[in-house]
């Protein structure tokens, strides 16, 4: 049983590449894709919600046996690559852009990345350390549907903790008084 988690967690052969497992892992990911058809939005995400839990069993799982963030350990270049295709246009450029910044900022480790790799392994696992590299590859592909916008934002970039995620109208009580009508401030 424990060889087969292994087999799972390192995608067979591919975690023991020589030179660059992660990027071989995650080539191997677009190269899937590329193939596959593309499927409706729900099962594509009910997919990666299980994905995403499967990834995290496994790649605990074989930290037991091969080590805290192991190189062969690559079942979360999976999860990350193929959220970082998720949105993106069927063509070769934009997979090709999708892998590259992907593996940048898989390498990069932006947004906290880093530190979450720090925690301890009670609070973290191996495939948390690559969590925002898809959304940094996401966001700088041209997306059908971008991964960050709010729909409405009029291409604004917004966080999630500004006004326009509490009530959806930047922080005004209607839309009415948003563009200047209704009520006096």
């Amino acid at each position: 049983m424990k060889g087969l988690l292994r087999a799972l967690a390192t995608m067979g052969p591919v975690g023991y590449a020589p030179v660059a497992p992660a990027t071989a892992g995650s080539a191997v990911v677009v190269l899937v894709g590329w193939f596959l058809p593309v499927a409706p939005l729900a099962l594509t995400l009910a997919l990666l919600v299980v994905g995403t839990l499967l990834a995290v069993w496994l790649a605990g799982e074989a930290e037991k046996e091969l080590g805290h963030d192991a190189h062969p350990i690559v079942i979360d270049e999976v999860i990350g690559q193929s959220l970082a295709l998720l949105f993106v246009p069927h063509t070769l450029v934009a997979f090709a852009a999708a892998f590259v910044l992907f593996r940048v900022f898989d390498v990069w480790k932006p947004l906290g990345a880093r530190e979450i790799q720090r925690l301890p392994p009670a609070a973290r696992s191996t495939w948390a350390g690559g969590a925002p590299a898809p959304r940094g590859g996401c966001t700088s592909v041209p997306c059908r549907k971008p991964c960050t916008r709010r729909a409405g934002s009029r291409g604004r970039w917004r966080r999630r903790s500004s006004p326009v995620y509490r009530n959806g109208y930047g922080g005004h009580s209607s839309p009415s008084s948003r563009r200047g009508g209704g009520a006096a401030r």
